[in-house]
């Protein structure tokens, strides 16, 4: 596993190797979908967020509703 420091530790801990294979095939996915170029801070960012709610190791962020839709009539 790539990661070191805490992050490292819990993923060591608490991942089993079938999880950790899951989420690399699950990653080239997301990189692929989302063209994420893992050059840029936030695009680690982000495969970083969905690699901890991929192994569950915190809750999935809720979905914000989308805005009301406002309608005028005449």
């Amino acid at each position: 596993m790539p990661h070191g420091g805490t992050l490292g530790e819990t993923l060591k801990a608490n991942i089993c190797g079938l999880c950790w294979e899951a989420w690399n095939q699950e990653s080239v996915k997301m990189i692929n979908e989302h063209r994420l170029n893992l050059s840029e801070s936030t695009a680690r960012g982000f495969l970083s967020t969905q690699m901890k709610i991929f192994l569950k190791l915190v809750p999935p962020v809720p979905m914000a509703a989308p805005p009301p839709i406002s309608v005028t009539l005449s």
